[in-house]
């Protein structure tokens, strides 16, 4: 499968906040987060990433077949580190979700940053 280039929507999201390494989503919580969801009618959309485990995928690729509301995809800075794979990592995420670009928007991570001088230097990130 190919995208073609602008076909997904781009969110630039700030983490104002420092998350511990290595955390991710435990499949369970994913799930009952869902569920609890489901049962009041909530309109939530998943977000993952080509980093979380297979398990969280398969628990988020049920969500989307159940709710058909899409998915959004979080891409940290680092993932961009090797243009000449972004879009084979895109096409084989969404293959394993059974979700095409369309129902997809991904939202740039930039991480960390304690300053406004540190997320200003993302920009030569955003010009590629």
């Amino acid at each position: 499968m190919f995208v073609a280039e602008g076909s997904f929507r781009v969110f630039i999201f700030k983490n104002y906040s420092a998350r511990p390494p290595g955390c991710t989503p435990i499949p369970e919580n994913v799930q009952t987060v869902f569920a609890v969801a489901q049962s009041m009618n909530l309109d939530m959309i998943p977000v993952t990433s080509p980093f979380s485990p297979v398990m969280v995928q398969e628990i988020i690729r049920t969500v989307i077949a159940t709710d058909n509301r899409g998915v959004m995809f979080r891409l940290t800075v680092n993932f961009f580190n090797s243009p000449q794979n972004v879009l084979g990592y895109l096409n084989g995420l969404m293959t394993a979700l059974n979700v095409t670009a369309d129902r997809v928007d991904i939202l740039v991570d930039l991480g960390y940053r304690p300053t406004i001088a540190d997320v200003q230097g993302n920009r030569n990130l955003l010009s590629r």
